[in-house]
């Protein structure tokens, strides 16, 4: 099953109603047998929303919460201002699927399926309660277990955390559970899962956030007319002031002043848009493959409107294993909506898990605009040429092996260690710290990150252990050099004192 989501700042949402949802939770669910691949599932809201954003538009507040939110198998919307937003900016989002709907949902579905369910996260009791009220509610339900731990993701517990996940991993491995139900709210168990989608071997895992305490009944959600109005979030804060006011107060300034500029400009775009010459080029979808002198690829002049109908057109076109490098042509483009961005992060995503690359040419001033208010510039920004013949030229010029994670040199009695591209958690090169702290006549090492482009929790625990380890040893160790992406994660997993 393919993708079409929508893009609502920078995050992919699927068009999907709660029956599409559930069935399409257990679809993923089956894929696992042939791939062994664990699959996310976000419920996202418009927390999720601010945390990501920051006021600058080529920048993220949160690098690692958005990556893995653009990454997520399958993502909903929980809550209705998101299904508003979608009715600005594209094709509509069919309805809002909450994780409090949908965890009840999935149950109902499992026990008919025989599948197993795993309830980790919540307050103290809320798992296990929750876990029995489900049982009573759906006969034949097999509830896999549950866990209520308590996890970090930032500050100088993050490392002793990040050692702790193997036991509870390793529980919930042991329980052969089908659905895994994160509760750590968000970003915690987003990030939770991240830094251990390599160890578990759950098909499918759900970040629920308070679901649990809804479920369990401490705590009652608001009438279904007011859930329906879209007004949850009103009875949420009246409920507990104190502890939302400030939350709410800063996702609703946030969000409103950040989505406005993408809905004017997609407006705009509507209403000023050569209608007859898009029309003309609607349909108009031209491909041929080719190669340089070392290099195949296949080269898509995309349509004048770049939308939902359109996008699945071209996508028919794109091998789902990419056999050459692709080149998306944007000189005929006159309008994309919210889907038409879905299809291009879908793009992007499909060739960067393969060995082949994208190349965009032709992009007009306005395309830049429209994907720098949508916050996807980021990911087009160093694979953008004017024209065609320069993505040509960029293609032959690409080096076919990425750069070494690390290269150190020796300088006297220091040793530097230079990293560069991604440190996460499915690249931590774990002997390297064996490596640097055999050197005994180095007394000092320089650890250089200007080269790093980004790093997730898992790199920033793997910086802390090479700096304890050495420091074991009587060996100095500092860091300098980070900037962008890798200086904010540093920042948001509050690592300065850490490191």
């Amino acid at each position: 099953m393919k993708r079409e989501p929508v893009i609502i700042l920078g995050v992919p949402i699927d068009r999907l109603t709660m029956d599409q949802t559930v069935e399409r939770i257990f679809h993923l669910v089956g894929c696992y047998t042939h791939d062994g691949r664990p699959r996310l599932v976000c419920t996202v809201n418009a927390d999720f929303l601010a945390n990501t954003l920051s006021w600058n538009l080529r920048k993220s507040s949160h690098p690692e919460l958005q990556r893995i939110l653009r990454r997520a198998d399958l993502a909903t919307a929980d809550g209705m201002p998101l299904v508003w937003a979608s009715r600005l900016l594209g094709p509509a989002l069919s309805e809002r699927v909450t994780g409090a709907d949908l965890v009840p949902r999935i149950a109902s579905e499992a026990a008919g399926r025989g599948r197993s369910i795993y309830l980790l996260g919540g307050n103290p009791g809320a798992a296990e309660k929750a876990a029995g009220r489900l049982e009573q509610a759906n006969p034949g339900l097999k509830i896999a277990g549950w866990d209520s731990p308590f996890v970090h993701v930032r500050g100088t517990k993050l490392p002793e955390s990040y050692e702790n996940d193997s036991g509870i991993v390793g529980r919930i491995n042991e329980s052969r559970a089908d659905i895994l139900l994160i509760a750590f709210g968000n970003p915690k168990q987003e990030i939770w899962f991240e830094r251990n989608r390599d160890r578990l071997k759950v098909p499918v895992s759900i970040g629920v956030g308070g679901t649990f305490d809804f479920i369990a009944g401490s705590v009652h959600r608001a009438p279904l007319w007011m859930q329906n109005a879209g007004m949850e979030w009103l009875w949420r804060l009246s409920r507990d002031p104190a502890r939302l006011w400030k939350r709410y107060l800063i996702d609703l300034l946030k969000i409103g002043a950040l989505l406005w500029p993408s809905v004017l400009f997609h407006q705009r775009a509507r209403a000023t848009a050569p209608h007859g010459y898009l029309r003309k080029c609607k349909n108009e979808i031209v491909s041929r493959h080719g190669s340089t002198e070392s290099r195949e690829f296949l080269h898509i002049v995309l349509p004048g409107v770049l939308d939902a109908g359109s996008a699945e057109r071209i996508q028919a076109l794109v091998p789902r294993k990419p056999a050459a490098h692709l080149i998306l042509d944007f000189s005929e483009v006159g309008f994309t909506d919210s889907a038409g961005l879905g299809f291009l992060l879908n793009i992007i995503l499909l060739m960067d898990a393969s060995a082949f690359g994208v190349f965009f040419a032709g992009l007009s001033e306005d395309m830049r605009k429209n994907l720098k208010y949508n916050r996807l510039y980021d990911l087009v920004s160093h694979r953008e040429y004017r024209d065609i013949d320069d993505a040509l030229h960029a293609l032959d010029e690409a080096i076919g092996t990425p750069p070494p994670l690390y290269e150190l040199e020796k300088n006297g009695n220091k040793i530097i260690l230079r990293l560069s591209g991604e440190l996460r958690v499915s690249s931590v090169p774990h002997d390297l710290i064996r490596i640097l702290v055999s050197h005994e006549d180095k007394t000092e090492c320089e650890v250089d990150l200007s080269g790093l482009r980004f790093i997730d929790s898992a790199g920033i625990v793997f910086l802390f252990h090479l700096k304890q380890a050495l420091e074991e040893k009587g060996k100095s160790c500092f860091l300098k050099g980070a900037g962008g992406d890798v200086a904010q994660m540093l920042k948001v997993a509050d690592a300065r004192a850490l490191l």
